[in-house]
C-alpha cells in the first residue's frame, strides 16, 4: 500500500509549488530570501514608465475588484466555463467608471507592450479584437481609417 505524502513531507524537487494547494516551492522562497538587489530599482530598470503606469492600473483594479482574479481551478474548467469567467471579468471592468477605459481606450494605451489581460490565466475571448484588429488599424491603417474605426473598435 502506498501512502500519499502530506504537506509536511513536501519534496520540492519532485512536487514543485501548487496553486491549488497554496504551496510556494520552498526552493523558490529560499532563493527569493537570498536576493540582495533593490527590487524597486530592478522594477524601474526593467519596465519603462509607460508599462509601470499600465501595471499600476491593473494593480488598482485587482485591489478594488478581487473578484476578477483568475480562479484556482481555471485550467480544470472546460472551454465554455473559461470563457464565462473571462466575460464576468470583462463585465466588472466595463461596469467600473474608473477602469472601463482599460478596455474602451485599448488602442490608445500608453504602453504598446503591456497587455493587462495577459496577467490572468488563459487566453481571453477578446484577444483577436484587442490584439489583432484594433492594433492593425492603429499600426498600419491610414489616418482616415484609424479616425473612423478606432472609436468604434474601442467601444466594442
Amino acid at each position: 500500500m502506498t501512502s500519499q505524502k502530506d504537506d509536511t513531507e513536501f519534496d520540492p524537487n519532485t512536487m514543485g509549488g501548487s496553486i491549488k494547494r497554496k504551496i510556494v516551492n520552498p526552493l523558490l522562497v529560499e532563493e527569493r530570501a537570498k536576493c540582495t538587489f533593490d527590487k524597486e530599482e530592478a522594477y524601474i530598470t526593467l519596465f519603462p514608465e509607460e508599462q509601470r503606469y499600465e501595471y499600476s492600473l491593473f494593480e488598482g483594479l485587482m485591489k478594488k475588484h478581487p473578484e476578477v482574479a483568475s480562479s484556482e481551478n481555471y485550467y480544470e474548467k472546460n472551454r465554455e466555463e473559461r470563457i464565462q469567467e473571462w466575460w464576468k471579468r470583462m463585465r466588472v471592468v466595463m461596469d467600473s467608471d474608473e477602469y472601463r477605459h482599460m478596455i474602451t481606450n485599448y488602442s490608445h494605451k500608453r504602453s504598446k507592450y503591456f497587455h493587462w489581460p495577459f496577467l490572468f490565466a488563459g487566453t481571453n475571448p477578446m484577444t483577436y479584437h484587442m490584439e489583432m484588429f484594433t492594433k492593425m488599424v492603429n499600426t498600419v491603417g491610414s489616418e482616415e481609417q484609424a479616425k473612423h474605426y478606432l472609436p468604434l473598435m474601442n467601444h466594442w
